[in-house]
């Protein structure tokens, strides 16, 4: 069975976020030899849900890298993580 990337993402994350989640939009990035070797920037492919605008997803590009790198400073500095939002 087939299913589109949309229902993969969507699925995925309410398997691991929650299912009353709502998924708007989606962004994923992957190194790839073969994006390279076609030209495009450092071998990076950049795949997204169909009707996020260019500047959107790079936006949601730019939110996930700042969130990873201050829980990886979080880390590094030994300060505790901050509290989890409501879950609403």
């Amino acid at each position: 069975m087939e299913i589109t990337m949309d229902d993969a993402v969507t699925s995925f994350i309410k398997r691991t976020q929650g299912s009353s989640l709502i998924v708007t939009g989606w962004v994923v990035v992957a190194s790839t030899a073969e994006g390279a070797i076609k030209g495009e920037p450092l071998g990076f492919t950049m795949l997204g849900s169909a009707g996020l605008a260019e500047h959107v997803k790079l936006g949601l590009l730019m939110s996930a890298a700042n969130v990873i790198e201050g829980e990886q400073l979080r880390e590094r500095l030994g300060l505790p993580k901050p509290p989890e939002p409501p879950p609403f």
